[in-house]
């Protein structure tokens, strides 16, 4: 992020953001009331009325000032694209309370983190005092989604008839795995949903990175080689993956697979799926190492918040 030089420069930001906030937890709002969950669709309405006053104080107190204009989209939520589009009905339809806090608080966190970075970087000590109260207020939208968050319970898809209606719409989904039977049930999810669409299934998995050894490994002679990794890793996402093709052949089904070496799951995740041209990633709700905690964990705000693709959790 390149250093905030100027309050009118802050400001833009921020009324951007808050923008974007009171806009996506309206539609939220409207989402939860929709599934008749009306609790949930009234806190998500405070937010939004909140988030609303933020940037009508901002407009006041900006309304004398100069501001630069900012590229479009710089803070969105979801995907790109007007709300009407397919892709983006689906995530509001298939879209639970936990998943929408999670979408919320991932936004909030980045929020936070870019004027805690302006306060930081900024030299003038007003620009600092007043990046420092809008963290500030960040911080506050961060603990009140955190509590919702954590007493939110879990729930399945709203039911097997909209998990159907919502296959029709794909043809080539990405479904990300890493062998366990938490993620067993993502796959078998997926081999029904892709059949309901006569759509074809990309398997993928994500294998860490190759590690330079330290001192110690090189004092024993216990170094591992990159070609000796590249060698394991292959051998790792085949055994992991080798298996699938034959499952959704079975179901008429037909895949293909893939893999890749990071360290960062969600970065591979949507890589993979933009490589092979995926329209949905579906995924169990979390595995092991590699893949784990990707309902509940930075991972999966990340692939959801940040993916261009629509992304099904299946629990």
């Amino acid at each position: 992020m390149k250093s905030i030089r100027s309050a009118p420069e802050l400001y833009a930001h921020a009324m951007a953001i808050e923008q974007e906030a009171a806009e996506r937890y309206a539609e939220l709002a409207e989402r939860m009331s929709d599934q008749g969950n009306e609790a949930v669709a009234e806190i998500f309405g405070r937010l939004a009325q909140m988030e609303a006053e933020h940037l009508e104080a901002l407009r006041l107190r900006t309304q004398d000032v100069a501001l630069p204009q900012l590229a479009a989209g710089q803070y969105n939520w979801l995907q790109e694209g007007p709300p009407e589009t397919a892709a983006r009905e689906l995530i509001f339809r298939l879209m639970t309370p936990r998943r929408a806090l999670a979408i919320a608080l991932a936004a909030e966190n980045r929020a936070q983190a870019f004027f805690e970075q302006a306060f930081m970087t900024a030299d003038d000590p007003a620009l600092r005092a007043l990046a420092r109260e809008m963290a500030a207020e960040e911080s506050e939208h961060i603990v009140m989604v955190e509590r919702l968050l954590e007493e939110t319970p879990e729930s399945s898809l709203e039911s097997q008839s909209d998990f159907r209606e919502g296959a029709l719409m794909y043809k080539h989904i990405l479904i990300p795995t890493d062998g366990s039977e938490t993620a067993e049930k993502g796959v078998a999810a997926g081999i029904e949903f892709a059949h309901d669409a006569n759509a074809r299934i990309t398997w993928f998995t994500a294998v860490p990175e190759y590690r330079l050894p330290g001192e110690g490994e090189v004092v024993s002679k216990k170094v591992i080689s990159i070609d000796e990794h590249d060698r394991t890793s292959r051998e790792k996402a085949q055994k992991i993956l080798g298996r699938l093709a034959e499952r959704a052949r079975e179901a008429g089904v037909e895949s293909d697979s893939d893999y890749a070496q990071s360290d960062h799951p969600f970065q591979a995740i949507i890589r993979a799926a933009e490589q092979h041209c995926c329209d949905l990633i579906l995924m169990a709700s979390h595995g092991r190492h590699g893949l784990s905690a990707l309902v509940y964990g930075s991972e999966t705000r990340d692939v959801l918040t940040h993916s261009s693709i629509p992304t099904l959790v299946y629990r």
